[in-house]
């Protein structure tokens, strides 16, 4: 980054002076932006296209440019402007290693489509350490929620690298019970939420109680949420996060050892409260199936007879009618543990990125081909957007 002043135009209000910024990236050709005689806004309506590296640079111009940069509004449009990008630009994927030491990293969404060896930056997340096992639980509008050992919840922006740590809510892991987490976002109140179900078994088949506490970032704190459904997620389970609502794969009356009776459990975010999703119509049995978004739209993948996964989408969400049956994915490998498997992205409309097992592939849904990036193996993915939202209170 570079700055040269022109002692010849107003900028700030005192020496007359321009400042002229250049910001340059291997991606894109030089970038000059011309503040002096440019209004707010329509600085706003400039710089709101540069990745957040470039924009984290620009608040050290001047005190003017930091609040314009730092002012929730413009916070709001930039990641509007971000998540529009045609090709991905911003978007980037997240995987923690399997095996310990647990990591954390990420690869540019393009490197993973057009790059033969994408490369991948190693993320030095917050309380990391490499023998505490780090899960990452969901992700939205920039943020990642994580939680690191047993106990250590935490929201993070991987870009900016502002986190913040959660207080303990005390739903911890002990013998005969499991906790499962979803993120989300509730639009009404501008808030940030994690959801934490607890239950406590008396064996794998029937639950004795079961209690879902909801965190509030802008309270910072957790509260418990009465009238839990007798539908409890499944133990390995992760919250979906599609149209304001977590999404689990459920077990009907809380019967874990039997997948034809899953159903999709849903916690609308913003009103607090639960209510079913059908699944599909699939015509014939079914088993492990499991949750994803594919372009903002609630996604299943389904494993049929062990020799294919079968993808369907809900393309309006709400309406069980609107599900349909995307395309299917034979097993090259042989049998595939669902356990691991995770729908993550479809790009351009005709190319999915699959955890499928514990090897990631890109399935072409024109024309039936795979394609499998020279990655190593991974526990689990996500996705997210390099954005300004910042997981503390300013």
């Amino acid at each position: 980054m570079e700055f040269k002043i022109d002692p010849t135009t107003d900028a700030d209000g005192g020496r007359n002076r321009r400042k002229t910024v250049q910001l340059s990236s291997a991606s894109t050709s030089t970038v000059y932006l011309f503040t002096g005689s440019l209004s707010s806004d329509l600085i706003s309506e400039i710089i709101i296209r540069l990745p957040v590296k470039f924009l984290l640079q620009l608040r050290c111009v001047s005190k003017s440019w930091c609040t314009l940069i730092s002012d929730p509004i413009f916070v709001k449009k930039h990641l509007k402007a971000s998540t529009q990008k045609l090709d991905y630009a911003d978007h980037r994927i997240i995987m923690n290693t399997m095996t310990n030491p647990f990591v954390l990293k990420t690869y540019s969404m393009s490197s993973v489509f057009h790059d033969e060896f994408p490369n991948p930056d190693f993320l030095d997340y917050p309380l990391n350490h490499l023998h505490r096992l780090v899960k990452i639980v969901g992700s939205v509008n920039g943020l990642l929620c994580l939680t690191i050992g047993n106990d250590d919840v935490v929201i993070w922006n991987p870009t900016t690298r502002k986190s913040k740590r959660l207080p303990k809510s005390d739903s911890k892991m002990y013998p005969g019970q499991y906790v499962v987490y979803g993120f989300g976002y509730d639009e009404d109140t501008d808030d940030y939420k994690v959801v934490v179900i607890t239950s406590e078994l008396i064996s794998f088949e029937f639950p004795l109680k079961s209690d879902i506490k909801v965190y509030g970032l802008k309270s910072d704190s957790w509260r418990k949420i009465e009238g839990c459904p007798k539908d409890l997620p499944m133990i390995n389970a992760r919250g979906i996060f599609v149209s304001g609502s977590l999404h689990w794969i459920a077990a009907r009356n809380g019967e874990m050892d039997d997948w034809r009776s899953t159903t999709i459990l849903s916690f609308d975010v913003s009103k607090e409260t639960y209510s079913e999703i059908l699944q599909p119509p699939y015509g014939d049995e079914t088993s492990n199936p499991v949750l994803g978004v594919l372009s903002g739209c609630l996604f299943l993948l389904r494993n049929v007879e062990e020799i294919k996964g079968e993808v369907w989408v809900m393309k309006e969400y709400g309406n069980v009618e609107s599900w349909s049956k995307l395309f299917s994915i034979p097993y090259l490998d042989g049998p595939i543990d669902f356990n691991s498997t995770s729908p993550i992205y479809i790009f351009k409309k005709n190319e999915v990125i699959l955890l499928l097992g514990f090897r990631m592939l890109l399935f072409n849904i024109n024309n039936n081909t795979v394609r499998y990036p020279n990655i190593m193996i991974c526990s689990s993915v996500d996705t997210y957007i390099e954005s300004l939202v910042s997981p503390c209170l300013e």
